[in-house]
Formats: C-alpha cells, sequence, structure tokens
C-alpha cells in the first residue's frame, strides 16, 4: 500500500470516527432536551412564615376559615396537610387547600382542590399531619387553611408582621363541615395566620 492510499484511508476512519463522535453527542444533547432530569419536592409551605418555625400558640375561632397562599412549582400530588397544634387540643379541625387561585391574591373564586376528615386534635405543641385521598396538584398558587368546631383548642401561628400583600392570608367563617366547593367572599388579614405545611408523594 503506497503512502497515499495510507493518508486517505487515515482520513477515512478519522471522518468516521469523529462523524461517531458527533453522532453520539447529539444523541445524549436530544436525550437531555426530551427527558429532563425530575427534581420532586416533598414539602411546600405558606408565603407568610415559610418553613420557619411557628412559635406562638393561637386560639381557634369556632367556624372560622383562616388560610395562607402557598405556591406550587411543578405538577405533585398532595398525601398530607399539616399544621402545629398550640398549647391546648381540643375538637376537631378539617384542613382543607383551595386553587389554583382565580384572582391574584385572593381566595374568592378558587375551587376546593382536598380536604381532610373532619379530624380530633391530637396532642399539643406538636406536628399534625392529616392524610387526603392522594390528589393531583398542578403549578399554580393556593390557599391552605384550617377549620375549626370550637374555640378552645390552638394553633402554632406565624408573627402578625405582615411580610408580603395582604392577599397572602385571610379567613372567612363558615359553618363546621360545610367548606363550599367554591370559596366565597373572604377578610385579607396578616394576623394570626397558622403555620402550615403541604406533604407531597
Amino acid at each position: 500500500m503506497n503512502i497515499n492510499k495510507m493518508k486517505k484511508l487515515t482520513l477515512t476512519f478519522s471522518i468516521l470516527f469523529l462523524a461517531t463522535i458527533i453522532f453520539s453527542g447529539v444523541n445524549f444533547v436530544h436525550s437531555k432536551i426530551n427527558n429532563p432530569p425530575v427534581f420532586k419536592m416533598r414539602w411546600l409551605a405558606g408565603y407568610h412564615g415559610g418553613f420557619n418555625t411557628a412559635v406562638t400558640s393561637q386560639a381557634m375561632t369556632a367556624n372560622n376559615f383562616i388560610y395562607v397562599e402557598f405556591e406550587n412549582p411543578s405538577p405533585a400530588i398532595v398525601d398530607s396537610i399539616c399544621y402545629t397544634s398550640g398549647s391546648t387540643a381540643s375538637g376537631n379541625v378539617t384542613l382543607a387547600i383551595y386553587g389554583p387561585i382565580i384572582t391574584e391574591e385572593s381566595i374568592v373564586g378558587a375551587p376546593l382542590l382536598v380536604k381532610t376528615a373532619s379530624t380530633a386534635q391530637s396532642g399539643t405543641n406538636t406536628l399534625q399531619c392529616i392524610s387526603v385521598s392522594e390528589t393531583q396538584i398542578p403549578i399554580g398558587r393556593y390557599y391552605v387553611g384550617i377549620h375549626s368546631d370550637n374555640s378552645t383548642g390552638t394553633y402554632m401561628r406565624q408573627s402578625n408582621t405582615q411580610q408580603g400583600d395582604a392577599g397572602w392570608g385571610g379567613n372567612t367563617l363558615i359553618t363546621y363541615a360545610a367548606l363550599p366547593a367554591t370559596a366565597t367572599t373572604t377578610t385579607d388579614t396578616a394576623n394570626a395566620l397558622p403555620g402550615m405545611n403541604i406533604r407531597l408523594k
């Protein structure tokens, strides 16, 4: 084999090798674009207070549904809603999520996504997670709240210092065990907002 043929053969192999590398790289990039890594969150928390520990025990008001706004950044499944009981446990509570919201910074018009069964308060100064039927929660903004049948039981709340728009929280009087399918007129407030978390599957 003469030198020219060897050069041509070497060049051919080099081109084929380079093409293989390029093709593999293109396939790798294409795979990452079409199959991006999935990051699953385990917990969500309200804008007001976030994951900071709620340290003040607050007496509930019978039939008062008090709630905080939160955001879900990726599609997920809710399996529990949690709050921290205060210094006195009494009666029953129902925890619920409304949304996605229809009007920014307002619960009004938002559909009921999921709620817990009426559940007796259990323990004091401790996290109480109440399971719900596994429910898909799309990307969006929501409200999560606590509804009580008495004014003796307590929950742990965040500081009354307003940390954002008034729409971050609110409350409304609704007959216990009768949370509506669509949220109605409420009062915005930054006072006595409960520390609440949403657990994802």
